[in-house]
């Protein structure tokens, strides 16, 4: 987790926008993690050579009370109350932390709730594609070439042209394949390889509708209705 934590970062730290905004991501334990949850994954990080038997005593406990906790809500199998009691994922909390250069050319951290819409549409999709880049290369095996595809539904609305291609070219850069349907607008660069469009118009009142199939190579595009 630490790893894939890492890598999201290393893309992360490349992907920003035509205004410098940039995004960093920390995975720290949850603010609403009980005391006796947060000594024991301090204790899981330490080494067991170098544990004391009276903190190994404490980690056992702490588990075991966590375990005996879900058998009381769960009446399940045994594998499941393990599966929910000890799964660490919900001890923790991604912090998104955004980044640009502020009036005097310094960096600045920027909080959430003060970017405008458009920004934190931004901010979301980068995440989210840094996310699925990265989960693709930690199962990517030497020398394959899997599907490496992201699959999206009205995107980037509220977001203009230019950050619209950034964000394909950013798609391109990590090399990932992508279908997305979005409200309009033109997406081309010389960074995108290769790329299918089509418009689809459905003229009011009429019984049909009809669509514009333009490809783009890198270099120009054509179109055919």
């Amino acid at each position: 987790a630490d790893d894939l934590c890492v890598r999201m970062n290393a893309i992360l730290a490349d992907a920003q926008s035509s205004q410098g905004v940039h995004v960093q991501l920390t995975w720290d334990p949850s603010p609403a993690l009980d005391d006796a949850t947060r000594e024991a994954l301090a204790l899981v990080r330490t080494s067991f050579a170098t544990r004391t038997p009276e903190q190994d005593a404490r980690l056992r406990q702490a588990l075991q009370e966590r375990i005996e906790a879900e058998r009381d809500i769960r009446d399940a199998h045994y594998s499941q109350v393990l599966a929910h009691a000890l799964d660490y994922r919900n001890w923790y909390a991604f912090t998104v932390r955004v980044r640009d250069t502020g009036p005097d050319g310094q960096p600045r951290n920027r909080l959430l709730r003060r970017l405008s819409s458009g920004e934190t549409r931004l901010i979301s999709y980068v995440t989210l594609f840094a996310a699925a880049a990265a989960f693709y290369d930690a199962l990517t095996i030497p020398g394959t070439s899997p599907l490496r595809l992201v699959l999206l539904d009205e995107a980037f609305e509220r977001l203009d042209d230019p950050t619209t291609t950034r964000l394909l070219e950013l798609l391109a850069e990590l090399d990932m394949d992508w279908i997305i349907t979005w409200p309009g607008g033109s997406a081309f660069s010389p960074k995108i390889d290769r790329m299918h469009v089509y418009d689809i118009f459905r003229p009011k009142g009429a019984p049909g509708m009809a669509f514009v199939h333009t490809t783009w190579d890198g270099i120009e595009h054509r179109r055919s209705s």
